[in-house]
């Protein structure tokens, strides 16, 4: 006998939320048409954005007083990537992303290292870079 007059539901039945799609800017791609007349022809070029996520290496007192949401630069001084703000420079990009951004340099993409803080800490500041 129960105790009140509601209907059970069936236990057995699992139900799992909507799965949610996850986007990381690890290897990104945005496709950008290149070129044109000003007509709406462009060139049939396509240019790739390349974006990589990462944490600085030698952090400097600048980057652990930046914020997140600033927008930084790449300078590239080989073999290092420095990355550079309005308030001085932040640090250094790990040797495995530096070696990718000078690597995309050398294969004629002649864009500029553009991008945004995203987390700074007293511990780790990590940041978002593209070249552009």
């Amino acid at each position: 006998m129960g105790s009140g007059g509601g209907t059970k539901r069936n236990r057995g039945r699992v139900r799992n939320p909507r799965p949610r799609h996850i986007t990381t800017s690890e290897g990104a791609n945005l496709k950008v048409k290149a070129g044109g007349n000003g007509n709406g022809s462009g060139s049939s070029g396509v240019r790739l954005e390349q974006c990589r996520t990462f944490g600085l290496v030698r952090p400097t007192q600048a980057a652990v007083s930046a914020r997140a949401g600033m927008h930084i630069w790449g300078d590239f001084n080989d073999p290092r990537v420095t990355i550079v703000s309005t308030a001085g420079e932040l640090g250094d990009a790990p040797s495995q992303v530096a070696r990718f951004f000078i690597s995309e340099r050398d294969t004629g993409n002649d864009g500029s290292l553009r991008g945004t803080i995203l987390k700074s800490t007293p511990r780790e500041v990590r940041v978002t870079l593209c070249i552009r």
